[in-house]
Formats: C-alpha cells, sequence, structure tokens
C-alpha cells in the first residue's frame, strides 16, 4: 500500500488537480476584500492613463493576461510590478489635475 500524500504537490492526476483548485479557492476566499480593493485600485490607475489593458501592460511591464487577471480579482501581481504601480500612481498625481483624477478614478458599478 502507498503512504498517503503530504501535501498537494505529491499528488497525482484529477486528485492533484482538485487540490490545487480547494488551495486556490481557499487562499481567495482568505483574501476576498484584499482582491478586490487591489482589482478597483488597477482598474482607476488604468482609466486615469486611458490605456487600454494591452498599453497599461505595456507600461508596467507586464503580459495583457496579466492587467486581466489583476482586473478579474484573479492574482497579484509581483512586488517589481507593484513598485512600477506606485511609481506610476505618483507620477499621474503629480500630472494630472484634482478634476481628472476625481473624474477617472470614480468606482465601478459593480
Amino acid at each position: 500500500m502507498k503512504p498517503a500524500a503530504r501535501n498537494w504537490r505529491d499528488l497525482k492526476g484529477p486528485a492533484r488537480t482538485a487540490a490545487i483548485r480547494a488551495r486556490r479557492s481557499y487562499r481567495k476566499d482568505e483574501f476576498a476584500d484584499e482582491f478586490k480593493a487591489f482589482s478597483q485600485y488597477v482598474r482607476q490607475l488604468r482609466r486615469r492613463t486611458r490605456a487600454t489593458q494591452a498599453e497599461f501592460a505595456s507600461l508596467v511591464g507586464v503580459s495583457r493576461s496579466a492587467v486581466i487577471r489583476w482586473e478579474r480579482k484573479v492574482c497579484f501581481p509581483d512586488l517589481p510590478q507593484r513598485k512600477r504601480l506606485a511609481e506610476l500612481q505618483k507620477e499621474l498625481d503629480r500630472t494630472q489635475s484634482p478634476e481628472d483624477i476625481a473624474r477617472l478614478s470614480e468606482p465601478d458599478d459593480e
């Protein structure tokens, strides 16, 4: 008889897939508020740059699908991308008027 798997990395096939899905949903539930807040932050920042997802991705230095995942609350960016987002926000704060910022940063109707 085989010994029991100690973690999801030791599993194979459908059991591994189920364990990974369960792990992801737990993490998503655990950080739901953070995912929502960060998703709104990225979306508002992209609107302030008046860029499409692809254009915004090239500004940050990631793929378009990464920006989509951030906006859909699937994952967080790595530290270098977070730093770039903060730099981009500082740059926009310096260059845009308060009226533009208020108009372009309005929350979604979700």
